[in-house]
């Protein structure tokens, strides 16, 4: 599985070098984080929905981060476009999975 994170917006002001896309290559993590992402996809039903999933979680502020997702496997596709607040993100398994790929695209908490 590929996973692609970019910032369309990286908040109040744009900085380049945080809106470079991370690309996670699931089949090159350790076999538990590998397979918590396939948990995690599934259990989100991402590859169920049709279209790109756009989430407007609750509680929004202009100026907050903005993030797309891109899920490919086994020729399938989908694109996740979430904003920050991400902990007010109502469906759990989808703030589960966009949680733990922000965790891993960007390990040093800088997001």
């Amino acid at each position: 599985m590929r996973i692609t994170v970019s910032k369309p917006s990286t908040g109040p002001a744009f900085f380049p070098k945080l809106a470079r896309p991370v690309v996670i290559d699931t089949d090159q993590a350790q076999n538990d984080i590998s397979e918590t992402f396939r948990k995690l996809v599934e259990r989100a039903k991402v590859f169920d929905q049709p279209g790109p999933i756009d989430i407007q979680s609750s509680g929004q502020l202009r100026d907050f981060k903005e993030y797309e997702i891109v899920v490919e496997e086994a020729g399938k596709r989908q694109i996740i476009r979430v904003r920050e607040p991400i902990a007010l993100i109502e469906d759990e398994p989808l703030r589960e999975l966009i949680q733990y790929v922000l965790q891993h695209a960007y390990p040093s908490g800088v997001k």
